[in-house]
């Protein structure tokens, strides 16, 4: 085996990250299928418990529809809707 030494201004031939990254989701895509029919699979089985049968169900949600948007709910007690606005602004500009 020839032993090759690295000249000045030689860039070694290495796959970048990037490639990299495009190979493993080929990969991956490739075996989307077969997890699919396995969680189907494991969605029709009597023999699964029901716990791991929700966590399936919401991984499948999850990835065809995307996680649900998270909601921050302010209860401020008025009932002056344009009243609690306005405070909320004010908090949020500092000027409270």
């Amino acid at each position: 085996m020839e032993h090759y030494t690295l000249q000045p201004g030689d860039v070694p031939e290495r796959p970048t990250a990037e490639a990299a990254a495009r190979d493993a989701l080929t990969t991956l895509r490739g075996l989307a299928e077969d997890a699919a029919d396995r969680m189907k699979e494991i969605l029709d089985s009597a023999a699964i418990p029901d716990g791991m049968k929700i966590a399936v169900i919401n991984m499948v949600l999850e990835r065809v529809y995307g996680r649900p948007e998270e909601m921050l709910r302010i209860e401020s007690g008025e009932r002056d809707v344009e009243a609690a606005a306005e405070r909320l602004r004010r908090a949020a500009s500092g000027s409270v």
